[in-house]
């Protein structure tokens, strides 16, 4: 049965969706993080939903990953850009899997033009694609650990990358409050991701010379990959960081050392 918006369907069970005791949530599960959380994440024991809008065949990929992990997976297919899409969502997750575990907030969306370029729209579209879901999701599921997946972005000055470095600011500023005025019940932390070699960040102008640069002057000799995310997403989603929240982590293998 194919996913709708605002429906949940679990992978691979016909017509129909089993729910377990708890679950994790993957915002932006199609994404190469997104995925990669959604199976470190299996290989840890969690039944896994995954939300995507337009990939589809790479949601399935995920899905299949987390399955492949022995444990049962979802995907459910759901817009984020209009105002009460996260709420609905969330809504929605609440009332078809009942507790949440944990949940990882990797979607993300905006346009990479300059800050004169922008107009009102592709603010408020990168904004509703990270910061608003991540703030309504963990209000509404109350997740044990809520991860919200930033990047450099939102702390350094990155050319064409205005809209989205605005949002993931605002994202990990909501991780700031969010997790004082949800504990302890709910930690809420963020992983400041690096430039990979692939994703979105690729579509950035002179990427390629971006990319040489940073992997020549990284202390790691390399560039984050979303298995390196998804390593830390482990750490954050277990009693191992059960002291940990309000952080933001950087993930860059050293680079900023050197800025």
């Amino acid at each position: 049965m194919a996913p709708h918006a605002g429906k949940l369907f679990a992978y691979g069970a016909g017509d129909g969706w089993r729910c377990r005791v708890s679950w994790s949530v993957v915002l932006g599960g199609s994404s190469r993080v997104g995925a990669a959380c959604a199976a470190r994440l299996a290989a840890d024991g969690h039944s896994v939903a995954i939300h995507y809008l337009r990939h589809r065949a790479e949601a399935e990929a995920a899905a299949s990953a987390v399955e492949a992990a022995g444990q049962e997976a979802m995907l459910v297919r759901h817009r984020l850009d209009q105002e009460g899409d996260a709420t609905t969502l969330s809504e929605s997750l609440k009332a078809g899997l009942g507790a949440i575990e944990v949940l990882v907030v990797a979607s993300a969306a905006g346009v990479m033009r300059p800050a004169s370029q922008l107009t009102e729209h592709h603010l408020n579209w990168s904004m509703r694609a990270s910061a608003i879901p991540l703030a309504a999701a963990t209000r509404i599921l109350a997740p044990r650990s809520a991860i919200a997946i930033s990047s450099t972005g939102a702390s350094r000055a990155v050319p064409s990358y205005t809209a989205i470095g605005m949002a993931k600011a605002a994202m990990e500023a909501a991780v700031r409050y969010l997790a004082v005025e949800l504990a302890p019940a709910t930690r809420v932390n963020a992983i400041e991701v690096g430039l990979m070699l692939s994703g979105g960040a690729a579509r950035l102008p002179d990427y390629a010379e971006l990319a040489r640069d940073a992997q020549a002057r990284t202390p790691a000799g390399r560039l984050v990959g979303p298995e390196d995310v998804a390593e830390l997403c482990s750490y954050l989603a277990g009693e191992r960081s059960a002291m940990l929240t309000g952080a933001v982590i950087p993930l860059d293998g050293g680079y900023r050392l050197l800025w």
